[in-house]
């Protein structure tokens, strides 16, 4: 899915991809189920991780050939501080199940969407994680 045109944006993390391989979760139904239409965007810096992360691990090998049905975008920095900048940049939601980037995504403006424990993606609630 790419379009410019797409009034929502959602920033993928690394963790949220590898997550979604290894229970089976389709990212993609998940987001639009809450957003509607969409476009997901990946900073090159969580195709850098998971390329690293790819050498003997079969999750994150799966999750770097799920990128193909999305928007890599360039980025600067690395990690959380790359998703982070990244999701302010273009105003975007994040998907992430990091409570600490969760926390400053929040504390920032921004939203953000984690996994429960049923594997459902759902609007994080800072309030819960006090």
């Amino acid at each position: 899915m790419k379009n410019d045109d797409f009034a929502k944006k959602v920033v993928l993390d690394t963790n949220s991809l590898i997550y979604s391989v290894k229970s089976h979760v389709d990212l993609l139904d998940q987001v639009t189920y809450l957003l509607g239409r969409c476009e997901i965007i990946v900073p090159k810096c969580v195709i850098d991780e998971l390329r690293g992360l790819s050498t003997g691990n079969i999750d994150a090998k799966t999750a770097l050939m799920m990128l193909q049905r999305f928007t890599v975008v360039e980025s600067k920095g690395k990690g959380d501080l790359c998703v982070f900048n990244t999701a302010l940049e273009i105003q975007a939601y994040v998907v992430t199940n990091d409570k600490n980037l969760a926390m400053k995504l929040h504390e920032n403006g921004l939203r953000c969407m984690m996994f429960t424990a049923r594997k459902m993606l759902t609007y994080w609630n800072f309030r819960s994680f006090r």
